[in-house]
């Protein structure tokens, strides 16, 4: 299909056909190494995410809507989770433990970048 429309658009130079592998990656997402969406309850699939794992960033992120089935596929992991309906301290308490593991186990941490890129391929 993209190269259907390549073909069919290719007069117009104001189209500009992007592969995945083009992405443009804004500068805070550079320069962070994990990305932590937010708790809001109505936030069932966030662009956030999809944009995270484009960029090969893995995610720390709550269990809402379809977050968990959004950071994996295929067996592979590119974040880890805590669950969203934890009281405040109890949820502090899990994202300190999750940044902790990130910053202890760098083997992970890489798995979970490369893996971020995998999945966003597969599923996005």
């Amino acid at each position: 299909m993209p190269q259907t429309l390549r073909r069919k658009y290719a007069q117009y130079e104001e189209i500009e056909f992007l592969d995945c592998y083009k992405i443009h990656c804004p500068l805070s997402f550079r320069v962070m190494s994990v990305f932590f969406p937010s708790r809001f309850v109505s936030e069932s699939m966030p662009s956030t995410v999809i944009e995270y794992l484009a960029c090969g960033k893995p995610v720390i992120a709550t269990t809402m809507g379809s977050i968990p089935e959004m950071i994996t596929y295929d067996g592979r992991e590119a974040g880890l989770l805590i669950q969203h309906d934890l009281k405040q301290e109890s949820f502090v308490d899990a994202l300190r433990e999750a940044m902790l593991r990130y910053m202890k186990d760098q083997v992970l941490l890489e798995e979970h970048k490369r893996n971020a890129r995998i999945i966003f391929d597969a599923q996005f």
